[in-house]
């Protein structure tokens, strides 16, 4: 995980809530998954979606503040963008 690369004086902060927002976008969409009825589980990966958007800020704030490079962020940006995408598919085809 990149995290582990970040100043120790990161590790009760940015480094703990990247790890925490990265683990409930997945944590969202299973337990969605395990709720009675598609409403529920179409809510549960719009939660997914707004901990993937934290997580995007958050990862962006690690650049900013010189944690992470540039090819670093780039890569991780396209991996949010792909996931975004797939939860965007899914959250439509819930709706139907």
């Amino acid at each position: 995980m990149v995290t582990r690369s970040y100043p120790r004086y990161e590790l009760f902060a940015l480094t703990d809530q990247t790890r925490r927002s990265a683990i409930s976008v997945p944590a969202n969409i299973a337990e969605g998954a395990g709720r009675f009825g598609s409403g529920e589980y179409r809510h549960h990966v719009s939660i997914a979606r707004g901990s993937l958007a934290e997580l995007r800020t958050l990862l962006e704030l690690a650049f900013r503040f010189g944690h992470l490079n540039q090819e670093q962020i780039a890569e991780l940006h396209a991996d949010v963008d792909e996931i975004d995408g797939m939860l965007c598919v899914l959250h439509r085809k819930l709706a139907k």
